[in-house]
């Protein structure tokens, strides 16, 4: 990547014009614009191309997700959220997403799968119940006991008097 802000400010209009969010991660619109933030955090071509992403990823991830399309709508939120980290709205609505994504995968016994989506949840909010759960559930599934437990206790403080969760630790 270029030394300049001026270079990475055309590198980074390239990127969005051409929609590369994220791959391939050296042209990727999310990498040119955490460089231009080292070199100049304060440049016109940040706060702009991140609205822009805004604009054109947040309402079409809205939309998948009400229409339950829930892969669809996690991989436009992941590009949304890494053009654009601090997105409240955007994290919130990501990790709920998730959440659906880990519960079908749960259905279909995906529990190393569970597992990511809930590590992935807990990155966005560390405190999310759902993602405790989830995470917990999957370790336990895959019998991973030493890591099982202490996210079944992490769980049980949060809802002590959880039945399902209680008979796992025990099982554990």
């Amino acid at each position: 990547l270029p030394d300049t802000a001026e270079e990475l400010s055309a590198l980074a209009q390239v990127a969005y014009d051409a929609k590369k969010w994220r791959e391939p991660a050296t042209e990727s619109l999310a990498l040119i614009l955490v460089k231009l933030s080292l070199i100049e955090p304060g440049h016109e071509a940040i706060k702009r191309l991140r609205r822009e992403a805004t604009v054109e990823l947040l309402d079409p991830a809205r939309k998948l997700a009400s229409r339950k399309s829930w892969n669809d709508a996690a991989t436009m939120y992941r590009d949304l959220l890494a053009v654009v980290p601090d997105h409240k709205d955007a994290r919130a609505e990501f990790v709920e997403v998730l959440r659906h994504v880990a519960l079908r995968k749960r259905k279909q016994g995906e529990h190393d799968l569970v597992l990511s989506i809930a590590d992935e949840m807990l990155l966005f909010d560390e405190g999310d119940f759902a993602a405790l759960e989830l995470r917990a559930s999957a370790l336990y599934a895959l019998g991973r006991w030493e890591e099982a437990v202490p996210a079944l206790r992490a769980v049980l403080k949060r809802r002590p008097r959880d039945s399902a969760t209680k008979a796992k630790y025990k099982r554990a």
